[in-house]
């Protein structure tokens, strides 16, 4: 039996774009047969005629990438799932790697692996991927996503733009939250490992995603800052609790920055409190500058070019960060999460 009949593949999407046709194109070079449900917003009556008989086109229920996925994986009749990003595409043997340790290994549930920047992506949107999976912006489980040369491990998430798992695990757990419009894949795999399944992560299970471009960049993970804070508020549950500090904590800095200044200009001087202002921002600083060479030398000999551009884009990123919690927390609709997160 072929690797294409015990695998569907599941795609969500707001509309067929030239990014989802670009990841269908390069899907069916490697995989011509295989099933993949198209889980979209819109679909336009000469959609139908792009693709063959085994793309399905399906009308979603709901906005959410969860429901999109959820309502894939329940029409799908076979004993495992591949979720992919419609900005994503695999890498050859993607199907092959995933499904051959799957079934050597019946005690694993679930199969990730690395991420790469499209061939012709920018050095720009290089850049910015690098510090997408940087130390100090991501959480340990995602370090090692870019890191191709990385050893294969158990692990306890991954994410949905690269994962195959056994449909009957993803039903077992009813699925992904549909409420949730991000994080879903980081809740769904917390749940897994919560309830003992096991998730593989192989690093040569790879596909080519997509990075953004500075504004784009920046625009989304205002976005996530700001609904990670709306959930936050609503007493959502997104992440672990160390997951949940990381997310708080340059807000929670700006907050004790602001308070020392207040206290210094408006209430008495103090000593202590002019030492922290001027050695926080140098600190912070010196961070950013560590962590943008760490991230920088992977470029080669456009190191020094990387670093300069990474220390810019991380200061930005910071502010974005912090401006974006704090809208959230405070329920003000700057900017609608569901616009903001898109990749262009």
């Amino acid at each position: 039996m072929s690797v294409q009949d015990i695998i569907s593949v599941i795609i969500p999407s707001r509309n067929v774009d030239y990014l989802l046709e670009n990841s269908i194109e390069k899907m069916r070079r490697l995989y011509p047969t295989v099933k993949i449900y198209l889980i979209l917003d819109v679909i336009l009556p000469e959609d139908y005629k792009k693709f063959d008989e085994n793309i399905i086109l399906l009308k979603s229920d709901k906005y959410t990438m969860s429901a999109k996925r959820n309502q894939g994986v329940k029409l799908a009749d076979t004993k495992y799932i591949a979720l992919i990003d419609s900005d994503a595409y695999p890498d050859k043997n993607w199907l092959e790697i995933g499904i051959d340790f799957l079934e050597k290994n019946p005690k694993y549930s679930a199969a990730t692996g690395c991420q790469m920047n499209y061939p012709n992506d920018s050095f720009e949107q290089k850049c910015l991927r690098l510090l997408r999976f940087s130390p100090l912006f991501s959480q340990k489980e995602w370090l090692k996503i870019i890191e191709l040369n990385t050893v294969d491990t158990d692990c306890e998430e991954f994410m949905t733009s690269n994962v195959i798992i056994k449909r009957d695990t993803y039903l077992t757990l009813n699925g992904m939250n549909e409420d949730f419009y991000l994080a879903e894949d980081n809740e769904f795999s917390n749940r897994m490992f919560q309830n003992g399944y096991k998730i593989r992560f192989i690093a040569n299970m790879k596909v080519f995603h997509r990075e953004a471009e500075t504004y784009p960049f920046l625009r989304k993970f205002y976005a996530i800052s700001t609904y990670y804070a709306k959930c936050f508020v609503r007493k959502i549950r997104l992440k672990n609790n160390s997951q949940t500090f990381a997310q708080f904590l340059p807000f929670i800095g700006s907050i004790f920055y602001l308070a020392l200044l207040f206290v210094q200009i408006f209430i008495f001087q103090s000593k202590f409190a002019l030492n922290m202002l001027i050695i926080l921002p140098i600190f912070i600083f010196l961070a950013l500058l560590w962590n943008s060479y760490v991230m920088a030398k992977k470029l080669g000999k456009d190191w020094l070019k990387g670093t300069i551009f990474l220390i810019f884009v991380s200061i930005l990123f910071c502010f974005v960060w912090v401006v974006g919690t704090a809208t959230g927390l405070v329920k003000i609709p700057l900017y609608d999460e569901r616009n903001g997160y898109k990749h262009y």
